[in-house]
């Protein structure tokens, strides 16, 4: 625990965030305002995804390989055949 405590302490982001607030150009104003900014645009980009239209599961070869693999051409169309029937 003790080793752990330690390592914590070199920590970068820590110690920048401890270096700027030092010398006058950070405070906990500016970073409570970023979190916010920062979980705000986050909860932005997640409701934007979800209110996507799912995609067929069989899209997901289409995007992966520029040439789909001998070895999943099989699943590609398992999966086809079972959106459409």
């Amino acid at each position: 625990d003790d080793e752990v405590q330690a390592h914590w302490q070199e920590e970068p982001i820590a110690r920048l965030r401890k270096y700027l607030v030092a010398q006058g150009l950070w405070s906990k104003t500016e970073e409570e305002s970023l979190v916010a900014d920062c979980q705000r645009q986050a909860d932005e980009g997640a409701a934007r995804y979800l209110a996507m239209t799912p995609r067929a599961p069989a899209s997901m070869f289409d995007h992966l390989y520029a040439e789909l693999p001998k070895a999943f051409e099989r699943q590609r169309k398992q999966l086809v055949e079972g959106d459409d029937g």
